[in-house]
């Protein structure tokens, strides 16, 4: 993500910790840092 915002805040991405997601089968997965 980006637009005018991230002058201020910066990138999504220096911003983001961690990620949960779902697979394909269903099982939970978490990427990123605790």
């Amino acid at each position: 993500a980006g637009g005018v915002h991230c002058l201020k805040y910066g990138l999504t991405v220096h911003n983001l910790l961690k990620v949960e997601i779902l697979t394909v089968e269903g099982e939970p997965m978490t990427l990123g840092s605790d």
